[in-house]
């Protein structure tokens, strides 16, 4: 599996060429609007100034107090929302390789785009975002960019590389600096399937995060035990979060994912499906959350249940309730119930006890784990399957002060767009990208 280098540089750059214009989009809008809000309208219809503003405004630059400093000309504005107070989350939608490279993209917009801070100094920013959350490969830009080591944000994001469309050579495109996080997404990660395997068969662990740390990670400096909760570089400002699912019990690995999960809800849904449960808002549709909450309830909760990793917590805010897993088939039996409630601890206090601290490693396998959905396609044969697919695992605090062992997948079985991470922390400014590899995707919004 080769991917086209100027394919995957094309994308990174489309990314960052939109974000720009989306910039000065919104610079004219603004423009626009001030424009308007400066004129009045007279009453046989002519349009002019509105003279006492504009009045007052030279008197106020006469006297000075439009500057502190006296003078004619006012200090540029700072960057922000309007108050340096308000929150920005930037969500990275899924789309394996191909969405991790217009992510990527989006994020080197912001990194080339200089704002004032408070201090009237420029800085990228992307230093006003707060958080990057991402679903399945979106997650790759952020938690690559919030963990590399001994490099500068400007060589991750490959800054100075070119920026204007009409700039574009395939000799040009085929220019991928080694510094950078888009390097590795036009790497096959076959070759580093085989080194995880013998890495796994001698040290252990779970597979999938064995291959994105050689792939993905110790390129970039980043070491195989290094926890999420460690140090980042100075100039990567934004918290990354990452979402994952989780896929059951470990002692139904991996049949429960592949046979019975989701299947309860979906059958239930198409036994009692209701006209409102979406509502058109004109350009999304906004899930009924009552709905489907209802519909786990009669499912006896057996869905995957999206959970957030961020550096200081590991969440699962689902309400409480009682879990069951049937049995299935004649091969695996029923797993006993799990009385659930919201769980918020650190994520080396959700790890089993024997895999030492939650790594970096960890956090990226977990939130992009594909080889089940591979699998659940028939991409994977089942020998092959059988080898790759080992469970990542997390050791659950229950409702009756017990631990049990559960399984987690890749975020896309719940969401695919990053958002509800955000939503979760409260986030009030959230920038959305929405990537699309050819199928016509329908995004909820789900109420948290």
């Amino acid at each position: 599996m080769k991917f086209s280098l100027s394919a995957f540089a094309f994308l990174a750059l489309a990314g960052s060429n939109l974000l720009r214009q989306g910039a000065e989009a919104v610079d004219t809008r603004a423009a626009n609007k001030a424009l308007r809000s400066s004129r009045r309208r007279t009453k046989d219809g002519r349009v002019v100034r509105k003279d006492k503003k504009a009045k007052k405004d030279k008197k106020d630059k006469k006297k000075g107090k439009n500057n502190p400093d006296g003078g004619d000309e006012q200090p540029p504005p700072t960057g922000g929302a309007g108050t340096q107070d308000v929150t920005i989350g930037l969500a990275l939608a899924a789309g394996s390789y191909p969405a991790a490279t217009v992510t990527g993209g989006i994020m080197r917009g912001f990194q080339q785009k200089k704002i004032l801070d408070g201090d009237n100094m420029l800085v990228p920013s992307i230093d006003k975002i707060a958080y990057t959350s991402g679903s399945s490969g979106g997650h790759f830009p952020g938690i690559m960019y919030a963990y590399a080591k001994d490099t500068t944000s400007d060589l991750l994001l490959d800054v100075d590389g070119i920026s204007k469309p009409y700039d574009l050579t395939k000799q040009e495109l085929e220019k991928i600096p080694e510094t950078s996080i888009f390097s590795r997404f036009t790497v096959s990660f076959l070759p580093y399937i085989v080194i995880a395997l013998i890495s796994t068969h001698f040290f252990g662990g779970a597979l999938w995060p064995t291959i994105v740390y050689y792939s993905m990670l110790e390129p970039l400096g980043i070491g195989f035990n290094d926890p999420v909760s460690g140090p980042r570089r100075e100039d990567a400002k934004p918290t990354p979060i990452a979402s994952t699912s989780m896929v059951g019990p470990l002692e139904m690995w991996s049949e429960y994912l592949f046979k019975e999960m989701n299947n309860r809800i979906i059958d239930n849904y198409a036994a009692t499906y209701e006209t409102n449960l979406m509502e058109d808002s004109g350009i999304f549709y906004a899930t009924n959350t009552s709905y489907i909450w209802n519909l786990a309830k009669m499912s006896d909760f057996q869905i995957a249940v999206l959970s957030f990793i961020t550096p200081d917590e590991f969440i699962i805010p689902m309400h409480k309730h009682q879990m069951k897993f049937d049995p299935i088939g004649n091969t695996t039996a029923a797993a006993d119930p799990i009385n659930y409630e919201p769980v918020f601890v650190k994520p080396d206090d959700i790890q089993p006890q024997s895999d030492g601290q939650f790594t970096v490693a960890k956090m990226l396998g977990a939130s992009t784990n594909l080889i089940p959905m591979l699998g659940a396609g028939g991409l994977i044969p089942p020998d092959i399957l059988t080898v790759l697919n080992t469970p990542i695992t997390i050791n659950m605090p229950t409702a009756d002060g017990n631990y049990r062992e559960m399984t987690l997948g890749d975020s896309g079985y719940n969401d695919s767009t990053g958002i509800p991470a955000l939503v979760h922390k409260g986030v009030r400014k959230i920038i959305c990208t929405f990537y699309s590899s050819g199928y016509d995707y329908i995004f909820f919004y789900h109420a948290i």
